[in-house]
């Protein structure tokens, strides 16, 4: 939902700020802008393409981690502390009657034919 939200407040954010500065300094576009001679337009073009790439790519991490956080502590922590508490122990289970019985014959066995 902030990823929708986030582009229309951009947008509004830097048109209020850009008219400001526009009006302060008598140029609404910064395009033509020459500082010396040099034409900044391109420049200022690509940088705001990459500063808009920044922000959607801040913005995707963001919302990445939020979505990592509320799966690691609403599934995963509850699904360990679930699994450590109702988990049967071994030890406390006797051994198997046909375990029991195999090992008394291999006990036997291992002694010898005299023991028979």
């Amino acid at each position: 939902m902030a990823g929708q939200l986030l582009p229309p407040a951009q947008s509004l954010f830097t048109d209020v700020i850009l008219s400001l500065i526009g009006k302060l300094g008598g140029k609404p576009d910064f395009n033509s802008i020459k500082p010396g001679g040099v034409p900044l337009g391109a420049f200022l073009t690509a940088l705001g393409a990459f500063l808009t790439a920044l922000v959607a790519f801040l913005t995707a991490l963001v919302a990445f981690l939020i979505v990592a956080a509320v799966v690691y502590f609403f599934v995963v922590k509850p699904y360990e502390a679930a699994k450590t508490r109702y988990a049967r122990t071994e030890t406390d289970a006797a051994p198997d009657e046909n375990v029991v019985l195999l090992t008394e014959i291999r006990d036997l066995l291992a002694g010898g034919p005299g023991e028979i």
